[in-house]
């Protein structure tokens, strides 16, 4: 829940709570539900993030109240373009994580009653489908969720028939030198729209065909050249969501200033060349002086494996800050409960399973499990040791 966002107050706890009650299927009269209702109502907040998650709670619990709230929640909307949204602003930053879960929210809270508020709600998944990443979620798992349940209760509310549209993608070239012989070709083109899929040099033509047997598919094509000029064009009845995707690298990311990070890589006393040590470090710097839940991700160099025994210790150590690890591969994550000013470290034993010749340095980066933005990485590597491969 949006790493309890409010933690000056209890109300967004306790509305995600009565949400989770109301959604297992706890009675709308039950004693307890109707005491954290009752908590619930008693916010004056102004905050869009706790108003969409009192909306939704309110519009499970069948309260009369929830139309105010919702009321309440469309008059703090933003609404231009790309369609209707929340800036949620945090103390020193603007949250697009938190932006997303409370579009989500409002939607499920609209679609309590979907003939009332169907013109607003599609807005808001006009909004929040701009917001995916190239592999179909959004900021973070938690948001992920959120925005996925909403558009899932926007579907089964607002069903208008069977799905059958075809969408052509045509790209050409967009070289200055082609541009007179693409133009040609671009024309011809058109003629083979029939076709599936028709190839030239640096152009496609490219049919989308989304049915109810197709409608759960995810659906892609490359496009053969870049820079290139690209026609979308659609018929037929339903809707349906098209997106492109631009993936390049970049040399250093830019880091975020809401964390510090230390790495230290060193090598095992005596002449032991397949054992090695690695240390992190790191803290929060912001102002507001408490993370969100956060993570120490490290990415071990290749050929190295964790020893097991020293991760359970550092869990062990400090249990009520560091909460678990888990090992995906080469990779060592450590969740943290939330950083502070003070300096949270991790330091635990690697071993030399296989040997790799030309290795690259390792990595280590930490991040906010709500908030991904606010990330910073470094690389490690450890001394020579002479005699050592």
């Amino acid at each position: 829940m949006g790493g309890l966002q409010g933690k000056g107050s209890p109300v967004p706890l306790t509305a995600y709570v009565l949400i989770a009650l109301l959604e297992a299927g706890a009675p709308a009269d039950a004693p307890i539900v109707l005491q954290t209702t009752r908590c619930v109502l008693g916010d004056m907040t102004r905050d869009p993030y706790t108003i969409a998650l009192k909306a939704y709670a309110l519009a499970l619990a069948g309260h009369p109240r929830y139309t105010a709230v919702l009321l309440q929640l469309l008059e703090l909307a933003v609404e231009d373009d790309e369609g209707m949204y929340w800036e949620v602003q945090r103390m020193f930053y603007r949250s697009n994580s938190l932006a997303v879960e409370t579009a989500g929210y409002a939607i499920m809270a609209m679609m309590a009653n979907p003939e009332r508020y169907l013109l607003d709600a599609r807005k808001i998944v006009k909004w929040i489908t701009t917001k995916r990443n190239g592999y179909g979620g959004f900021y973070s798992t938690q948001d992920t969720i959120v925005a996925l349940q909403a558009l899932a209760s926007y579907e089964t509310n607002t069903y208008e028939g069977k799905l059958d549209v075809v969408a052509t993608v045509t790209s050409f070239s967009f070289r200055e030198s082609e541009k007179v012989q693409q133009s040609q070709q671009f024309q011809q083109s058109q003629k083979l729209q029939y076709k599936r899929s028709v190839p030239t040099v640096g152009n496609l033509v490219h049919e989308f065909i989304i049915n109810e047997d197709s409608k759960l598919l995810q659906q892609q094509v490359s496009l053969p050249d870049f820079p290139t000029y690209v026609k979308i064009s659609m018929e037929g009845q339903g809707c349906a969501v098209m997106q492109a995707v631009l993936r390049y690298n970049v040399p250093v990311a830019e880091p975020s200033d809401a964390f510090s990070l230390k790495v230290d890589g060193d090598n095992a006393p005596g002449r032991d060349c397949a054992r090695k040590r690695i240390r992190a470090c790191s803290a929060y710097i912001l102002p507001d002086g408490e993370s969100n839940m956060a993570v120490i991700e490290v990415n071990l160099i290749s050929g190295f494996i964790p020893v097991k025994d020293d991760l359970k210790a550092v869990v062990r150590r400090n249990p009520k800050v560091i909460k678990r690890y888990e090992v995906d591969g080469s990779k060592v994550s450590f969740y943290i409960e939330e950083f502070t000013a003070e300096e949270v470290c991790v330091a635990f034993n690697i071993l030399r399973e296989v040997e790799v010749e030309n290795t690259k340095p390792g990595t280590v980066v930490v991040y906010d499990y709500y908030e991904p933005d606010f990330a910073v990485s470094t690389t490690y590597a450890f001394p020579y040791v002479e005699g050592c491969d």
